[in-house]
């Protein structure tokens, strides 16, 4: 599995942090690739993950 570099974020109302990449599979190629979505919160100047998905 290959993960790419962020491709997209996004400062939300509530001061989460959402980052986008890639997922690749490389030579598993029935599986395709993805968009793994992580949402972030900033805790003493930390990025804490809260949650993810993967579409």
């Amino acid at each position: 599995m290959e993960f790419s570099r962020f491709v997209n974020y996004n400062i939300e109302a509530d001061g989460t942090i959402v980052l986008e990449r890639w997922v690749q599979t490389g030579a598993m190629d029935w599986l395709g690739s993805s968009i793994l979505t992580t949402v972030y919160d900033i805790d003493d100047g930390h990025l804490v993950p809260i949650s993810f998905s993967i579409n």
